[in-house]
């Protein structure tokens, strides 16, 4: 839905193909890490291994890049096609992160969760402890997850005024936002309630319940960590 949603943007825009704008060049010289987070999804994998990471998923044309290069062109991803771009993070204090406009699955459909467990089984095999975070101010699409012991206790996804995914208790992080505990769409027939879910979150939520979980990717650049470099590589898109 993502995806049709920005291919519907688009083309209202009047852009084509040839209008694309190309991607910037890479680099890989080391810099500082850089924030990120909005327009965007990310996993988090509990590892300090992105080497292992880059293995176990369903890469291709994997290429060094450092973190402002790769971030760049996964911000000007084309929407269109069939191949996005997906930049993975060295090692960030015990986390390795995944980023990506569209190809990561988003928890928007109804076969999002099929897709996107699928995409990350071979990691919560591996490292056991994993999480997913969305957020599209366009689709007004925000979304987490969070998997411990290679198991998903938690998965919530909200997208164009409704739930798109739930699954699990709510975790300590989302009662500290004070994010009503919501179980159904029918819950949101409640007047009262649903206008307490809609003053309780924004495009900032997933960033802080990620700092809550481990790191909140906006924080990056406060860290005081050394310059490092990742890699940038490119993921078939399933119709």
């Amino acid at each position: 839905m993502l995806r049709k949603y920005l291919l519907i943007l688009v083309s209202w825009l009047g852009l084509s193909a040839a209008q694309a704008t190309p991607l910037p060049q890479i680099q890989t010289v080391p810099d500082a890490p850089q924030a990120f987070g909005f327009k965007t999804q990310w996993l988090a994998v509990k590892t300090t291994s992105p080497q292992a990471v880059l293995a176990l998923l369903p890469l291709h044309n994997i290429q060094p890049a450092n973190w402002q290069s790769g971030l760049n062109a996964v911000a000007q991803a084309d929407y269109r096609s069939d191949t996005q771009p997906v930049f993975i993070t060295p090692a960030v204090n015990g986390w390795v992160f995944v980023v990506c406009s569209m190809s990561i699955p988003a928890l928007d459909t109804d076969s999002g969760w099929q897709q996107l467990n699928a995409f990350t089984a071979p990691l919560l095999k591996q490292f056991g402890e994993v999480q997913y975070f969305g957020s599209y101010r366009v689709t007004n699409y925000v979304a987490w997850a969070k998997a411990e012991k290679g198991q998903w206790i938690r998965r919530f996804a909200w997208t164009d005024g409704q739930i798109t995914e739930l699954y699990g208790q709510q975790t300590d992080a989302e009662k500290m936002l004070k994010l009503p505990d919501i179980r159904s769409n029918e819950d949101l027939a409640d007047e009262r309630l649903f206008e307490q879910w809609l003053a309780s979150f924004d495009e900032e939520t997933p960033h802080k319940l990620a700092g809550f979980w481990g790191i909140d990717p906006e924080k990056l650049p406060k860290m005081g960590l050394l310059p490092s470099t990742g890699w940038l590589a490119d993921v078939k898109i399933k119709p």
